[in-house]
């Protein structure tokens, strides 16, 4: 027994030195990492700082060699007119020495140039670094780049000022060297002699070599990320995560490093993080990121500079520290070991004593011959053992007491708490279950839990007892229990299985009663599901319930219709009675949709006034026509909304499985087609899907593909129509219209290409082009022509929404032509007019201050008000042709062009007259007092060179 004593203390004492050791090592060893971390990541701030520094001092350093050559003398010549060709040739020639110098001297330059302000922003002296060396650029292989922000942004700018451009892939084409690659722009307006700007001077960076250059002294282990504002990857390690938006991608930093959006979110300038391996880093690593101011102040724009490195590199000294604290532990290890067995050995014979005195101890009696006189650690211990026996007895009394309290918690748990023998008898239940299943304790010691749960969770308990078996616990699951008044209580339960101080097991379970939980669930089940509208399926269980009938038709071998429905007018019924009414509507037109099919069809709302409507399995194909047929007769049908009869009618597109399709993407993209088809022939119908359907919309593809090139190759053209004085035949006005000279399909109507330029948004850059080139022209006629003539360009209700549309452009663009703003005429639609928000409104007001006038165009096809023309100070109504087509004495149309004219006139507004074909149109139009006409009678719309003819003929037919 002392051996085992002295081996046992031996053993703890030594173990208790080795663990001191081990943790004081641990200690260490922790603290030195995160004080070395801590370093770390200062250090890796200050690199990214001192970074971020070089950077922009590069584009200072940019900036300055711009400037520099702004103040080339040769610049100063080539901008003045006093030179011969010669002498400009010359000039240029030894400028484009001074671009290659440079080019030479700055291998982060990709090209240099001298851009014009007139002809278009032709360049007049470039350099570009090719694959072949540094080469200047000369004769057709110079550009025009006015359409350019770079150019027309610069050209804006007062004299000393810089564009610093954003940063994206070099897209233009003969970029050489630079094409395809990350670029900075850094421009400055040249101003002449005699205070006009003459051009810009623009020099392309390289961002890749730019940091290549001033990451140098980098340690080789640390990488840079740099992000614009938005957290796109503009410098990455992997080349194809940057410059995602030129892609059609998103890579976000922000998506990779969550730790960055503060400071993309403007609530930091900086941030460093430890992070582990993830999809940004493939090992565990330190990073540090800082906001980097970029361009000019007022624009507020930044990017994101970061460097990272990886954590094993950092943590090297650690491991060396690690490794000579486990050295030392083996060092010291045997040595405790022998001191604690010395150690037990003097311990052991004071501890047998006590060892013997508490083996006799008795519960009530004292413990005797304990070495209580002895003034140690022992002796302390001896009597601590003595103390104890009093206490023990106190204990005993207290445990009898606390069983009482847990009899107390068990009888007022709110959660259920039962003990049931092994075959299923109730032998304890508190009072919440009690109260869960409506039965008195009495009545439940009767029964078992199989009297309570119903049959079909028969298999369940099985499997839940056999658990209980094999591992003494069950649950959690959930069942039901049957209440005394036969409702379904739903519950959660769970329970361990504990031997009694019979020696029998017995099972002791906590149940919770869930009916509050399941209402919620089925709630929120019922909210993600179904429209809370119009109670019909949403968008989401629309797609289930598609899929679920496909599979059923696929395996009944039988069709299935699908259709999409919009209702037509919708929106009127919002704009003119609210949206109470509305959502009036729309519930009345669900309930109607309903009732036209079977209680197995599905009829779904996706969303706004759009429905679907999935009719299964049909054995009879004609079933889909007659069900058409009765939507659009019920659905034409008036609708009761308060007060109100309202009338709405419905535009039906139908596909067939499998017959236009087998796959649900398909076969919606089929159904849409074909209720835009509807849409097209006059709403208030159906349309079946049909080959040529998807034709067009392949076309239309197409089409916008071409479109968002069109711009930068030179294809447009603008054509010219006349509007002639019907009082003196002469031509003061005209018509800019748009043609596409495309290189495949030749010159593409307007009606064909300009929807798809609204849908993309390509109509904005595509209508200021046409203002240029009409600022132009106007220019030109007004000083050859007539000092009054006016050109018509026609403004996209798109061109109003978009943020890009700037008007203030527009006025800076005539007040540097020198041209009034009466020298453009502004034509937009009835519809803009009714749809006039504030920001709708603030932009015509903006034309009527700057003088611009405004006509209506296509006026009687549309809907608008007298308020608002009389608001807007409106300048021209322009009659539709339709109204013109058929132009007769007293035939209606003859009426209702009188008193548009009549109408116009009292408003102190003119009036055109389009559609004008033949003599007798122009002369009764002439004779109602109509202003001005518009027509293929004087002429069809012509290019420039033709148009100059008709104005030198002086007057029109």
């Amino acid at each position: 027994m002392r051996l085992s004593i002295g081996i046992k203390l031996g053993f703890w004492l030594a173990l208790l030195g080795a663990l001191s050791t081990g943790l004081t090592g641990y200690y260490v060893y922790d603290q030195s990492r995160s004080l070395l971390i801590e370093s770390s990541k200062d250090k890796l701030l200050t690199a990214t700082r001192v970074l971020a520094y070089r950077f922009t001092d590069a584009l200072a350093g940019i900036s300055s060699d711009v400037k520099l050559i702004e103040l080339l003398p040769m610049v100063q010549k080539i901008s003045g007119s006093h030179l011969t060709a010669d002498q400009q040739g010359s000039e240029k020639r030894q400028l484009a020495q001074v671009f290659e110098g440079l080019l030479a001297a700055h291998p982060e330059y990709s090209q240099i140039r001298l851009i014009g302000a007139q002809n278009y922003g032709k360049e007049l002296v470039r350099v570009d670094r090719a694959d072949d060396g540094i080469k200047a650029i000369t004769g057709d292989e110079l550009q025009e780049k006015s359409h350019f922000p770079y150019v027309f942004k610069t050209l804006r700018l007062p004299r000393g000022q810089f564009y610093i451009s954003e940063i994206n892939l070099n897209q233009e084409q003969g970029a050489h060297h630079g094409f395809g690659k990350p670029t900075i722009r850094i421009a400055t307006p040249v101003y002449a002699g005699d205070g006009a700007v003459f051009g810009i001077v623009v020099i392309n960076v390289d961002l890749q070599n730019l940091f290549d250059m001033i990451r140098t002294d980098l340690p080789r282990d640390i990488d840079v990320l740099l992000t614009n504002d938005q957290g796109d990857y503009l410098i990455h390690p992997d080349k194809s995560k940057t410059f995602g938006f030129d892609h059609g991608r998103k890579f976000l930093i922000q998506d990779d490093l969550p730790q960055t959006n503060s400071i993309l979110n403007g609530k930091a300038d900086h941030a460093m993080f430890e992070t582990a391996a993830s999809k940004a880093f493939d090992r565990a690593s330190l990073a540090a990121f800082i906001k980097v101011r970029f361009g000019a102040p007022a624009e507020q724009r930044f990017v994101m500079l970061g460097l990272y490195t990886p954590l094993e590199n950092v943590l090297l000294e650690t491991r060396m520290l690690g490794i000579n604290i486990v050295q030392i532990m083996l060092l010291f290890g045997p040595a405790a070991i022998i001191i604690a067995l010395l150690l037990a050995r003097v311990l052991t014979k004071p501890l047998n004593l006590m060892e013997k005195s508490i083996g006799e101890f008795v519960i009530g009696k004292p413990i005797t011959a304990l070495p209580v006189e002895r003034n140690d650690e022992i002796g302390s211990l001896a009597k601590s053992f003595l103390s104890m026996t009093a206490k023990l007895n106190e204990q005993v009394y207290a445990l009898s007491s606390s069983e009482e309290k847990l009899r107390t918690l068990f009888e007022l748990s709110p959660l259920g708490m039962t003990r049931n023998s092994m075959d299923g008898r109730y032998m304890e239940a508190n009072r919440a279950l009690l109260g869960m299943v409506g039965y008195s304790l009495e009545e439940l010691n009767r029964m078992s839990y199989w009297d309570l749960t119903p049959e079909e969770y028969a298999e369940q308990e099985a499997l839940q007892l056999e658990s209980l078996r094999n591992t003494r616990c069950y649950g959690p699951y959930e069942k039901e229990y049957l209440h005394r008044n036969g409702k379904r209580v739903p519950i959660r339960l769970n329970g361990v299985l504990i031997t009694g101080g019979d020696g029998e097991d017995y099972i002791w379970s906590i149940v919770e009663d869930i009916t509050q939980k399941k209402q919620s669930e089925e709630l929120i089940w019922t909210q993600a599901n179904f429209d809370s509208l119009t109670g019909l399926p949403n968008r989401r269980m629309f797609h289930d319930r598609l899929e679920q009938e496909l599979k059923k038709a696929h395996r009944a071998g039988l069709p299935m219709a699908l259709m999409f429905l919009d209702l037509d007018h919708f929106k009127e019924v919002n704009d003119t009675l609210g949206h109470a009414m509305g959502d009036l509507l729309l519930r009345e037109a669900s309930q109607r949709l309903t009732g036209c099919v079977r209680e197995s069809d599905t009829v779904a709302r996706l969303g706004g006034d759009e429905f679907t409507i999935i009719l299964g399995e049909l054995e009879d194909i004609d079933s889909v026509e007659r069900a058409a047929q009765q939507i659009l007769r019920k659905l034409a049908e008036p609708f009761a909304l308060g007060s109100e009869l309202s009338y709405v009618s419905v535009s039906i597109g139908i596909t067939l499985y499998p017959e236009d399709a087998t796959g649900i993407e398909e076969l919606l993209k089929n159904a849409d087609q074909a209720m835009y088809a509807a849409k097209k022939l006059g709403r208030n119908r159906c349309s079946y899907f049909t080959l040529s359907m998807q034709e067009a919309a392949q076309t239309r593809m197409r089409l916008a593909n071409d479109l968002r090139g069109a711009l930068a190759d030179n294809q447009f053209r603008v054509y010219y129509q006349p509007i002639v004085e019907l009082a003196s035949g002469t031509i003061r006005k005209a018509e800019a219209l748009i043609r596409w000279q495309h290189p495949k399909r030749g010159l593409t109507d307007p009606a064909q290409f300009v929807p798809i330029a609204e849908d993309t948004g390509l109509i904005v850059d595509i209508g200021d082009w046409v203002f240029h080139e009409a600022a132009l022209q106007v220019k030109r006629w007004r000083t050859t022509h007539h000092t009054d003539f006016q050109i018509s360009i026609n403004k996209s209700p798109v061109q109003f929404h978009s943020e890009e549309s700037a008007h203030a452009a527009w006025f800076y663009h005539l007040r540097k032509l020198g041209l009034s703003g009466q020298s453009i005429v502004v034509e937009i639609t009835e519809g803009l007019l009714l749809d006039a928000g504030p920001a709708i409104t603030a932009r015509l007001l903006e034309f009527r201050d700057a003088g611009m006038q405004v006509a209506i165009d296509d006026f009687g096809t549309g809907y608008s008000s007298l308020s608002y023309i009389k608001k807007f100070d409106i300048d021209y109504l322009k009659i539709d042709r339709s109204f013109v087509r058929n132009l007769a004495p007293d035939a209606e149309d003859m009426v209702l062009c009188e008193a548009i004219i009549v109408m116009a006139h009292k408003l102190g507004i003119q009036v055109i007259a389009e559609g004008i074909e033949t003599p007798q149109q122009r002369d009764l139009l002439a004779a109602a007092g109509c202003d001005y006409g518009q027509g293929f009678l004087f002429s069809k719309p012509v290019p420039v060179e033709e148009f100059e003819i008709l104005l030198k003929k002086g007057c029109a037919v």
